[in-house]
């Protein structure tokens, strides 16, 4: 009887791990340029179904989604006066999505670092409407898009959060991250290196950050 009982628990056991291996996992890479972090992600059904700003978009592979201060993520060049100046005025913020026709090598260099997230759907779902709690409207229920550049490719839209010196992009990553469900950490994750190590302890390395920029 014992066999049979060891028998019938290797095979519960046995089951048990291949419907979680074989449970559907989504893809988010933490990405960095300059100070920024950002997500990197390829198109799927679930994230234009949440994401309905994503419908300005057309044949795609690939979105990258930031949040920053409105004024210096807009700006066309790096400008120290504008960079201070969202540190320490309310300036508004945006999220800034462009997308890619291009495949998953041939856009990676131009980021400092990458790193690969998997979440499970249920994660997935829940970072995906962390970003679109993010998006601001306007009186008429509709996006409101201050800048569009690279032919279309990159629009700015308004959000609805505020930037300051205590909550920067990357905070709005380390927040959207947490709210997928992995305990990631929120409180005063201010720059890219910290997202960096962080994101380490959940994530897999596909660019490793160059030394020579940090």
């Amino acid at each position: 009887m014992k066999w049979v009982m060891a028998i019938l628990v290797t095979l519960f056991i046995g089951c048990n791990n291949l419907l979680a291996s074989n449970e559907e996992q989504y893809i988010v890479y933490v990405v960095n340029q300059d100070i920024h972090t950002d997500f990197l992600m390829p198109k799927n059904q679930i994230m234009d179904s949440v994401l309905k700003s994503l419908k300005i978009f057309s044949n795609y592979t690939y979105i990258e989604i930031g949040w920053g201060d409105a004024e210096y993520y807009m700006s066309d060049e790096f400008d120290l006066i504008i960079a201070a100046k969202a540190l320490i005025t309310l300036t508004g913020s945006v999220l800034r999505m462009e997308s890619f026709k291009n495949k998953f090598e041939q856009i990676i260099p131009r980021y400092n670092f990458v790193i690969e997230l998997k979440l499970s759907r249920e994660q997935y779902l829940s970072f995906l409407n962390y970003i679109n709690n993010s998006l601001a409207k306007n009186i008429k229920n509709q996006y409101v898009i201050p800048k569009t550049a690279n032919n279309g490719d990159v629009r700015f839209f308004r959000s609805g959060l505020t930037y300051t010196i205590m909550h920067t992009c990357n905070s709005w990553t380390a927040n959207a991250i947490r709210a997928s469900g992995l305990e990631f950490p929120t409180c005063m994750m201010l720059m890219a290196e910290q997202i960096y190590r962080e994101v380490l302890k959940f994530g897999v390395i596909v660019k490793p950050p160059d030394p020579n920029i940090w």
